[in-house]
This record gives C-alpha cells, sequence and structure tokens, in this order.
C-alpha cells in the first residue's frame, strides 16, 4: 500500500484548550510519523496558544510548524497554512475537533482506492460529560454543519461521492496540494473573519 503524505493544517484564534486536545489527537494518529507534519496558523490572542505550540514543537514526535496571521480571516489562516505546508495533500482540521486515530489512514486508503484528489469525513457532535449544550445549538442550520450533508447514506456506503448540492466542509477533508496550486487558496473576500 502506498502511504501518501500529509500537512495536518490547524488554524485557531483563541482557543488554547481545545487546540491542545486537536494536536494530541494528530499525534495519536495509527500512520506513519515520518508520513505527515502540524502546521498551526494562530491569530495571536494571549491565550497562551504560542507556548502550548512551542512546547508541541519541542516535544512532538512529528515535525511541527506554527506560523502568525495578523487578521482573524479564516480563509487567510487557511491559505498560510497551504503555504507553509509541505507534503503532498492538505489535511484540515478545526481547531475544536478531535481526530479519530484512523483518520489519516481512512483518507489514505479512500485517496489509493479511488485516486481521490480530495477526500473529506463525517463530523460528529461531542460534548464533555455534563456539558450541556446552549440554546443556539438547537438551531437547524448549526446541524448541517455535522455529519455533512449526507446523512445515513455516509453510515451506509462509507464512501460517497460529492457532487452537488451535497458539500465537504474543510474542518475534516484533505486535498491534493496540486489543487491548490492550479486554482489558488480560499477566497479571502468570503466567509468568516
Amino acid at each position: 500500500m502506498e502511504y501518501h503524505t500529509f500537512s495536518v493544517v490547524i488554524t485557531t484564534y483563541r482557543r488554547a484548550a481545545l487546540l491542545a486536545k486537536a494536536i494530541e489527537s494528530v499525534l495519536r494518529q495509527d500512520y506513519p510519523r515520518d508520513r505527515y507534519e502540524i502546521v498551526v496558523v494562530y491569530t495571536p490572542s494571549g491565550d497562551g496558544t504560542e507556548q502550548l505550540l512551542e512546547r508541541c514543537q519541542k516535544t512532538s514526535p512529528v515535525p511541527v510548524s506554527f506560523h502568525r496571521e495578523a487578521s482573524r480571516s479564516v480563509s487567510r489562516a487557511r491559505n498560510l497554512g497551504i503555504e507553509k505546508s509541505r507534503l503532498e495533500f492538505v489535511a484540515q482540521l478545526d481547531d475544536d475537533a478531535i481526530a479519530c486515530p484512523e483518520w489519516l489512514a481512512t483518507f489514505n486508503r479512500v485517496i489509493n482506492e479511488h485516486h481521490a484528489m480530495v477526500v473529506g469525513g463525517r463530523i460528529e457532535i461531542y460534548f464533555d460529560p455534563g456539558c450541556t449544550p446552549p440554546d443556539w445549538f438547537n438551531y437547524p442550520y448549526f446541524h448541517r454543519f455535522f455529519g455533512l450533508s449526507y446523512g445515513e447514506e455516509g453510515k451506509k456506503k462509507g464512501v460517497v461521492r460529492s457532487r452537488y448540492p451535497k458539500t465537504l466542509y474543510a474542518h475534516n477533508t484533505a486535498y491534493a496540494r496540486r489543487l491548490f496550486d492550479h486554482f489558488g487558496g480560499y477566497r479571502t473576500d468570503l466567509g468568516m473573519d
């Protein structure tokens, strides 16, 4: 089996505690350590993110780099992460997400089996025990972001071809780096700032 290489890009702002869990989940991957790196793009916030990243860089069994983005634009941060990534695929994970141990191995399997240049996975909701979600969490719009828009189809089939209007969300995806080289990065005039 071919083991593709992944640059795991995580963008963050004011979430040091959550970021630590996200990074730890990436370090626990059941994937060869010499086949991936972690690239963190952060907006300075004074919450200890820089100190956390310095510690991670010193102790991590995989290469860790971190880069400062002055604006709070998610698109700008993702573009900087892509620019700083060095490997074949750019895998994106949100700073408040926890990747399962098979995350990169599953992406790799789908890439190999389907010659995919873009892969994405389900996003399942998780709350720490005893945590009650806020009221706004129950709005239907918000739930579109979880489980992708494939619902039960993705659970039953395992691999589903993405076609409009069904979409992948950047929170849990991997793109062949050459796509960004060809098409460019995320539009900075759209999306959240």
